[in-house]
């Protein structure tokens, strides 16, 4: 343990493969405890929530960088779990996902694995959403997503808060959808939403990233 206790928590640990394979695996559980806990969630907050808390709970590195720069776990500015991801889950939007220091990209759906991010893009092929792949069976991926309310986006109103910890934070419930390859070799997706896409990769502008656990480091 740490005597001074300056880390979000205390770091005994490094990636490997196994925590790797541990991780995939705890995703889709951690999923099923956040909803039957009802915690709510903007998209890339609970893509991070899940990376974070396994973090924690298994005292390895992490850090994410962001437009406000390197959030490190290790910090000597950190001393809890809370305050870390606080301070990544209110400065870190779905773009930033994108970065290199974070995320690596998979070379296409066919790859995935669960535990891994699925992006919908902007023409410019910014991240304007984020998927949490829960699981991969044959030709179906199963997903995860938070959600954003819609005051968060009206014109002229400013009542919503990016802060988890605030009482106007726009996070919602999650829900869950499926991409399931077609017979014209294409993804279509299909959300608990009511959502039903055809060809969605196109649709979306996809691009699958993985997140860079070799790199996160004490």
């Amino acid at each position: 343990l740490d005597p001074t206790g300056l880390e979000a928590w205390s770091i005994y640990n490094m990636w490997n493969s196994d925590f790797i394979k541990k991780y995939r695996d705890y995703v889709s559980t951690k999923v099923k405890e956040y909803k039957k806990k009802e915690k709510e969630f903007t998209c890339e907050d609970l893509a991070l929530s899940l990376v974070i808390d396994f973090a924690a709970e298994n005292g390895l590195p992490m850090s994410i960088v962001n437009d406000s720069g390197k959030l490190d776990a290790g910090s000597e500015k950190y001393t809890s779990l809370d305050q870390y991801k606080r301070d990544v889950l209110k400065s870190t939007a779905a773009k930033e996902l994108q970065k290199s220091e974070n995320t690596t990209k998979v070379d296409s759906l066919k790859n995935i694995k669960a535990g891994d991010l699925i992006l919908h893009r902007n023409g410019n092929n910014s991240a304007t959403h984020t998927q949490v792949v829960t699981s991969v069976e044959k030709n179906t991926i199963s997903v995860a997503q938070g959600n954003t309310s819609w005051t968060a986006y009206t014109p002229f109103v400013s009542i919503g808060s990016a802060d988890p910890s605030d009482w106007n934070y726009v996070g919602k419930n999650i829900n869950n959808g499926k991409y399931s390859l077609s017979p014209n070799n294409s993804y279509n997706f299909v959300s608990d939403l009511g959502t039903h896409k055809e060809n969605a990769e196109r649709f979306y502008n996809i691009e699958a990233r993985e997140w860079n656990f070799q790199d996160w480091k004490k």
